[in-house]
């Protein structure tokens, strides 16, 4: 009696174990792209890569979509490009339904130490800015002129406040940066900084019609 009752509890705990099945959580992730300073009209990047810290596992944002943007829970990285070829990483944790990640594809870290050409130029030395744009229908270019008198700084012959001189500085910090060739524009956003005298410079090519750098200076440099 006691071996069939044995035989009936080991047959009772196979079937439960065969009927028993381990439940994944899951939850809805949205990545939202967001800008500091350079929101483009129309065109964004969107593009990342998301990586699993509890299991060998990458998604693309393209698996994202395929799989409903639902992820199970866990510890996940996500990984991303800037305009500045800058690789970012930021750690989130899924653990309820719905989970929002904010990044920033024009972040830029302005204080790191360098020696910006506008910073070594001397009193008479000018410092050149060139723009030029080559496209299917599209071809112009143009020159300003950055110049010095004392500890002022001048654009085109106008005076700029601190707060130009700081937008100026950093965009050519940006040039120094900027990592968007090769992304299929209809036309090329060339920039160049250079001093007459050293000739020295700093240059960048645009190929990506999402980088408005450019026009936002020149907005506010003509305040």
């Amino acid at each position: 009696m006691l071996k069939k009752l044995l035989i009936i509890v080991l047959i009772v705990l196979i079937y439960n174990c065969k009927e028993e099945k381990i439940e994944v959580k899951t939850g809805t992730i949205k990545i939202k792209e967001n800008y500091i300073k350079y929101k483009p009209d129309y065109f964004s990047k969107n593009y990342f890569l998301i990586k699993s810290l509890d299991d060998n596992i990458t998604y693309s944002s393209r698996n994202l979509i395929d799989i409903g943007n639902r992820l199970p829970y866990g510890n996940y990285k996500l990984i991303y490009s800037s305009y500045y070829n800058i690789e970012n990483e930021t750690e989130f944790k899924i653990d309820k339904e719905k989970t929002t990640i904010n990044y920033y594809i024009d972040s830029l870290d302005y204080t790191k130490v360098y020696s910006p050409l506008i910073d070594e130029l001397g009193e008479n030395e000018i410092l050149n800015l060139i723009e030029k744009v080559n496209g299917c229908v599209s071809f112009y270019g143009r020159k300003m002129n950055i110049t010095k008198k004392g500890i002022d700084y001048f654009f085109n012959g106008k005076k700029l406040n601190i707060e130009q001189f700081r937008l100026l500085r950093e965009f050519e910090f940006e040039i120094r940066n900027l990592d968007l060739e090769d992304y299929g524009c209809t036309y090329t956003h060339k920039f160049l900084f250079l001093n007459n005298s050293t000739n020295d410079f700093v240059s960048a090519n645009d190929q990506s019609c999402w980088y408005y750098g450019f026009s936002y200076l020149m907005e506010r440099l003509n305040e």
